[in-house]
């Protein structure tokens, strides 16, 4: 899987900018604050629809602009592809695919396929579970469909009992059809619970690797996925977790009743990261949450390629800071071996390893080198 052309309109601080990358690493150079970050998280929002640092189309359009305007032309495989997305700063996005407005998210999502390293990665080390999950929805969504389907299905059942719930709170309801909806989400939770565990068991050893790898066999991390009281994904059914989930749902009804949200579920659960055995958001130090916070999308990556059969094109922004010469060295060891299209972002070219292609950036504006060989 590899990009071969992106065009990216008025997109933050980058007005125009069109190039065409190489199949392997691409480096893009500049000092701080001239685009490389804007033009990775572009990247991603092609592949992704949404980006990693806001929720709000307004942050994303360039100043004085009306429309921003992403493309690019794609291989994979085997297949040509063509992805476009257009947005302004108060309406939804306009996708293309091929040149055809998909029928749904789902029937864009999955095409291109990106792993994007930033430094508010190392929250999913040290943050709240939230970010776990929504990292590992992103995967699973990515490489799964029906995981995708399944997850917005939870979702829209999860909104409806907390609506009910809040009417409950309010007076405005006596609690009619809490059993259903319970017995609705518990059904819906248990699939979700069951691929979450699955993906956990099997990224779990190359985070492990990965980590072992940059940290020259000194540190060893790993990987859990925690949910409610009673439930082991691993050895229990789908139906032996829905019942679990129905009683944890019935023990916390009076809480919920008093808060007015749901307790249970896998909207509540988490994927927990260690570090020589030990939890991570509690002992790692702030180098070695930056450390993990690689290897964990590498060890994506490789799960992608699994699933797949495609490596995903990786897009890597601020790499280099916070890692020692030793580390550094082990680091770029480590992504000589990994094979596929990268983008990465550096205040030099010495930071790097060879790159097939090099790109200044300054102004929001890319131009390739022309005099670089790789």
């Amino acid at each position: 899987m590899h990009i071969t052309r992106i065009q990216v309109v008025n997109f933050r601080n980058i007005r125009e900018a069109e190039i065409t990358p190489g199949g392997g690493v691409n480096l893009l150079v500049g000092r701080n604050a001239q685009g490389k970050t804007s033009f990775l998280e572009a990247v991603n929002f092609l592949a992704e629809t949404k980006s990693p640092r806001t929720s709000s189309h307004a942050d994303l359009v360039s100043f004085d602009a009306e429309t921003s305007n992403l493309s690019a032309k794609a291989v994979a495989g085997g297949r040509r592809l063509e992805l476009s997305v257009a947005f302004d700063r108060n309406s939804g996005r306009k996708l293309k695919l091929n040149g055809v407005e998909p029928a749904g998210i789902s029937e864009y999502i999955g095409n291109l396929i990106t792993v994007y390293f930033c430094p508010a990665d190392m929250e999913l080390v040290s943050g709240p579970p939230g970010g776990r999950r929504r990292a590992l929805d992103v995967l699973l969504a990515e490489t799964d469909k029906k995981y995708l389907y399944g997850l917005r299905a939870y979702y829209k059942i999860l909104k409806q009992k907390n609506a009910l719930l809040a009417e409950i709170r309010a007076g405005r309801s006596g609690g009619e059809g809490l059993d259903e909806w319970d017995i609705q989400l518990a059904g819906s939770g248990a699939e979700i619970i069951r691929s979450r565990h699955a993906a956990v068991e099997s990224l779990s050893p190359e985070f492990k690797s990965v980590n072992l790898e940059i940290s020259g066999g000194r540190e060893t991390a790993g990987a859990e996925y925690a949910t409610v009281p009673g439930v082991a994904p691993g050895k229990m059914g789908e139906g032996e977790i829905k019942d679990a989930l129905i009683g944890e749902m019935r023990r916390k009804r009076p809480l919920e009743l008093h808060l007015g949200i749901s307790l249970a579920g896998p909207h509540r659960d988490d994927a927990v990261l260690t570090l020589d055995g030990r939890e991570a958001k509690k002992y790692a130090s702030f180098g070695q949450q930056k450390m993990m916070s690689l290897s964990l999308k590498t060890a994506f990556a490789r799960y992608i390629k699994s699933k797949t059969g495609e490596t995903p094109v990786m897009l890597l922004d601020d790499l280099f800071s916070e890692f020692d010469e030793a580390r550094l060295g082990d680091l770029m060891k480590m992504l000589a071996g990994e094979k596929g299209q990268m983008f990465i972002a550096a205040l030099d070219e010495k930071q790097s390893s060879p790159a097939e292609k090099i790109f200044s950036v300054e102004g929001g504006k890319i131009i390739e080198k022309q005099e670089h060989r790789a």
